[in-house]
């Protein structure tokens, strides 16, 4: 299966627009929370999940960091 080149350009205004979208979204949860809340959701969790991505995160990135060391990527 071919799938078609994106390129540089075009990956970075996918990658631009993302974060928008992300600070936009941000901006409307820490301004307004009451608009956007959603009634009996439990976000209590959410701590311990974004430690969990901070450590994987950590882990992945420790990892990268010695195979480039060794040479082996």
């Amino acid at each position: 299966m071919s799938y078609p080149s994106v390129g540089e350009r075009g990956l970075a205004a996918w990658v631009f627009g993302l974060s928008a979208v992300v600070c936009g979204l941000v901006l409307l949860l820490i301004l307004s929370p009451r608009l956007v809340a959603i009634e009996g959701l439990d976000i209590s969790a959410l701590p311990a999940f974004h430690a969990l991505l901070n450590g994987t995160t950590a882990v992945l990135l420790g990892t990268g960091f010695l195979l480039i060391r060794a040479r082996k990527i």
